[in-house]
């Protein structure tokens, strides 16, 4: 017989909310902001923005895991075909160096093809690399709150609405 053996990818954790801290870096009070935040942007554009934490990739590229939670946890498949808010779904995957095992932090931002018109690569690369002091600082709640925010303000100007009480980046 012919026996195939494929490389299965480690498992992902199943999804606890908008915000998963499986790497336990993001302090109560940072959750708490961004739990509201991920919140508001669902109930503002019916968008989905997930924040995930995760210790280690088990190898794999972040791209790829980014892309596999959002596939596999369904995030912005949600709404209906044709509606603007269909597959606009954001992942916030962050990976702290202090828990990696090949001692490499991770950021990455990948989007739904709803939102690929308001974050595209580049701004997702861009978001990531403004936050590498604070990474490097160890502050992950203010990084993350950083790009959260930054995700948020891009959902809301692309859906023409506020999101209520969110405070404005000056």
């Amino acid at each position: 017989g012919c026996s195939r053996v494929a490389a299965q990818p480690p498992a992902l954790p199943a999804p606890v909310g908008y915000v998963n801290d499986f790497a336990g870096v993001i302090p109560a009070d940072a959750k708490a902001r961004l739990d509201d935040l991920t919140r508001r942007v669902n109930a503002a554009t019916r968008g989905e923005m997930v924040i995930v934490t995760l210790p280690d990739l088990g190898g794999r590229p972040v791209e790829e895991t980014a892309l596999r939670i959002g596939r596999e946890w369904k995030i912005g498949a949600n709404a209906q075909i044709g509606d603007q808010a269909r597959n606009a779904g954001v992942v916030i995957l962050v990976v702290p160096k202090e828990s990696a095992s090949d001692g490499r932090g991770r950021c990455r931002i990948e989007t739904g093809q709803g939102a690929e018109g308001f974050i595209t690569d580049a701004t997702s690369g861009a978001l990531c690399r403004e936050v590498i002091p604070q990474f490097q600082a160890r502050d992950y709640g203010g990084a993350i709150e950083y790009l959260a925010v930054s995700v948020a303000d891009r959902y809301a100007a692309s859906f023409g609405v506020t999101l209520d009480g969110q405070p404005r980046e000056v």
